[in-house]
């Protein structure tokens, strides 16, 4: 069933789906053994250079045909995100009534009302180190990531309409001003302020720019023109360029764990213009079509984005039941957990809502339903934790563990 969404379009790129799908395996492995796999947290770069190819790309072509409409493209844009964000939170919300403290829980409630209006990065950038492991107990920090892309693409395609229009196409060199100020400053507040650094978006919006600028010569090229030439290049020697950025990407796997101090900065166009000259090279490239275009690790890359959400509000709340020391077994467990719930958010909320029309009434009802997810977080928070939800002897035990 899930095939239908894909194998009808004849852009399709399976290996794009398949990067994804290393992307979050590597991001899962680096949250659950960072001893091991420190340097995964890369992956949200790979997922940053990615979302701003397909989404861009989707831009360009509207605008090329002069029918890029705003409300279809925001449509589009819940109807992709949302469903899934809104299930997380409210099923998350419920396990987390049941297992947690009313401190641990207050701050569950906080941080699912800023990830559900997109703002936990602004949160996290007073002064949380991403590195940090107390952290774990953050059961909806990971939607900080979410809140970059989509404070980006709340600003990228009003500058894009606009710069298409009184530049006629001609846009290069503005994307190139935007992205190059935007490295500059997440350059220069990284000595200053490392989460800042980390999760303010106008430090972070160059890597989906390196994605937007792949795009733009992808729309731009045709047969003999320079951006045709760049496009050529790249595909004549794709198995070259992917077998590069493939052992560029594991290197990094392995050691970045110990430039945590110093990231992203320039350490972190390395894993972006990996990404990037993988999904340049097409899917043609040895490396694309035999390896990532691999139907299971297609489909792993289908499942990227539900796991993503769901595989830290596990490993969270394991992190809080067990004092902060989770046992081996209890992260696979909590892997295995997210995987399920990713598998039953795949099948049975996202695929279904793909399959409907994506329009102005899809866009209110998502966002309304957002806003309710929004409100069960902010209550919970306003409670301290909702404590009545104990008994009065639990409650007095973990209130005095909490103290």
């Amino acid at each position: 069933m899930t095939t239908l969404l894909y194998t009808y379009s004849p852009y399709y790129r399976p290996d794009i789906d398949g990067l994804r799908a290393i992307a979050i395996i590597w991001v899962v492995l680096c949250h659950a053994f960072p001893n091991y796999f420190g340097g995964g947290f890369v992956g949200v770069d790979i997922f940053f250079a990615i979302s701003g190819y397909l989404i861009s790309s989707i831009i360009f072509k509207g605008l090329g045909k002069n029918n890029f409409s705003f409300l279809e493209f925001y449509a589009k844009r819940s109807r992709r995100i949302f469903p899934a964000l809104i299930f997380v939170l409210v099923v998350g919300l419920i396990i987390g009534g049941l297992f947690l403290t009313p401190r641990e829980y207050k701050e569950m409630g906080k941080s699912a009302f800023f990830g559900a209006v997109f703002f936990e990065n602004f949160k996290l950038a007073r002064g949380v180190d991403y590195f940090d492991l107390s952290i774990a107990r953050n059961t909806y920090m990971h939607l900080w990531s979410l809140g970059v892309e989509e404070q980006f693409y709340l600003l990228f395609p009003a500058i894009v309409v606009v710069a298409w229009k009184w530049l006629k196409g001609r846009i290069l060199g503005v994307l190139l001003l935007l992205f190059g100020m935007s490295l500059a400053v997440g350059l220069y507040y990284q000595p200053i302020s490392d989460s800042k650094a980390y999760f303010w978006p106008h430090c972070r919006f160059w890597q989906l720019g390196a994605g937007v600028l792949l795009a733009y010569i992808h729309y731009r090229a045709t047969d003999g023109n320079a951006y045709g030439k760049i496009r050529i290049f790249f595909e004549r020697h794709g198995s070259f360029f992917s077998l590069i950025a493939t052992v560029g990407l594991v290197i990094i796997l392995f050691t970045y764990g110990s430039v945590t101090d110093a990231y992203p900065g320039l350490w972190a166009v390395a894993p972006t213009l990996c990404a990037v000259f993988l999904i340049a090279t097409g899917k043609e490239a040895w490396f694309n079509k035999v390896i990532l275009s691999r139907s299971s690790i297609v489909y792993v890359g289908w499942l990227s984005y539900p796991i993503y959400l769901w595989h830290w509000l596990f490993l969270s709340i394991a992190f809080s039941c067990f004092s902060g020391v989770i046992p081996t077994h209890a992260k696979w467990i909590a892997i295995l957990l997210a995987c399920l719930f990713a598998y039953i958010s795949f099948t049975f909320i996202e695929v279904p809502v793909r399959k409907r029309k994506a329009d102005k009434k899809m866009l209110i009802g998502t966002l309304f339903a957002l806003l309710g997810a929004a409100l069960f977080g902010g209550v919970v928070s306003k409670t301290d934790g909702i404590p009545q939800r104990l008994n009065h002897e639990l409650r007095y035990r973990r209130l005095q563990t909490t103290a």
